[in-house]
């Protein structure tokens, strides 16, 4: 359950979102995590409400890929709805406790200043093998995130 703190972000979110008013607003969503034996995942894409996303992605050789895209703000206003519906459902920083080596995502959201974030286990079979399947909004939250980090990649 989110503490108060984080229950007033999302709460500023989602007043915000509804109305429109997404200056100020900033979401960072971020999966990293893997074991070396395998593939390490690390992405990230940061979306502002005045709609600049950037995003990064280290390839399997250990390069960094980047680029940035200007979002139009109907379309950055549609998915800070979507984060504000799903927020709650998600794992709070103070509940967050994964396993070594888990795949783990966090979205941190910025209202003018005031930051919170929350986590997800990215990888479904980790999730469901430790009882942390994420809900339907949440899902729907984090792969419009997803899909925006990789539109803005493949640019």
């Amino acid at each position: 359950m989110p503490t108060a703190s984080e229950q007033d972000v999302i709460r500023k979110l989602q007043e915000r979102a509804a109305r429109g008013d997404v200056n100020g607003i900033a979401v960072t969503y971020r999966v990293t995590g893997g074991s070396p034996a395998e593939a390490i995942v690390d992405e990230e894409v940061a979306l502002s409400g005045e709609g600049l996303a950037r995003a990064r992605a280290r390839t399997a050789v250990g390069t960094m890929q980047e680029a940035s895209e200007e979002l139009p703000v109907a379309d950055v206003q549609a998915l800070l709805v979507e984060l504000g519906d799903a927020a709650s459902e998600l794992i709070p920083r103070s509940e967050a406790r994964f396993l070594p080596d888990s795949i783990v995502g966090q979205i941190r959201v910025t209202i003018d200043g005031q930051d919170v974030s929350f986590f997800f286990l990215a990888d479904d079979a980790q999730a469901s093998q430790h009882g942390k399947m994420m809900s339907p909004k949440a899902a729907v939250a984090v792969d419009s995130l997803m899909r925006l980090h990789r539109r803005v990649l493949q640019r």
